[in-house]
């Protein structure tokens, strides 16, 4: 990289916006997608630590990550076929189809696919990536054992009639 002869006291615009870009000597635009990189990866370190079923896509729907978690969950309901997610039937498939749309457009989203032993999806939005286009991580996909689900809920509604009674 060229160093640009400068007078005295003159910076450029991006120092001034980003002084960590002008200490790396570089700018925001390169800056941006280590940032971000940076941050997924911390999310997804996160998603570890918490043993938490998480797939993390970008705005094409493509898999950018899979918690070891969520890994242990794919091959029955659900599969990975290169960087792409695809249920193991049309129906499912559809509704998985539907879940990535939805929430690329901004919303939150969730299904069970594959009956009641198969397995919960909620599906959210990355805080700020539909007016951020350079960011990769646009949501998160978690995904859950649908039984488990189930006997969590049933032990809450179990507490809540404990506590009235």
């Amino acid at each position: 990289m060229t160093e640009v002869p400068r007078v005295s006291g003159e910076r450029r615009r991006d120092e001034e916006a980003s002084p960590i870009a002008a200490e790396f000597g570089l700018s925001r635009e390169e800056l941006r997608p280590l940032l971000e990189g940076a941050r997924a990866r911390g999310l997804a370190d996160a998603f570890e630590m918490l043993a938490t079923g998480a797939i993390m896509l970008d705005e094409t729907g493509a898999v950018l990550h899979c918690s070891s978690h969520a890994l242990r969950t794919l091959g029955g309901d659900l599969r990975l076929v290169g960087r792409q997610l695809v249920a193991a039937d049309g129906a499912s498939n559809q509704v998985l189809e539907q879940l990535i749309a939805l929430v690329l457009a901004g919303e939150v989203g969730e299904a069970v696919i594959g009956g009641r032993a198969g397995l919960r999806l909620q599906i959210r939005p990355m805080p700020g990536a539909s007016e951020d286009a350079a960011q990769l991580l646009k949501a998160v996909l978690f995904v859950s054992a649908a039984e488990l689900q189930d006997e969590v809920a049933a032990c809450d509604l179990g507490l809540e009639q404990a506590c009235a009674a």
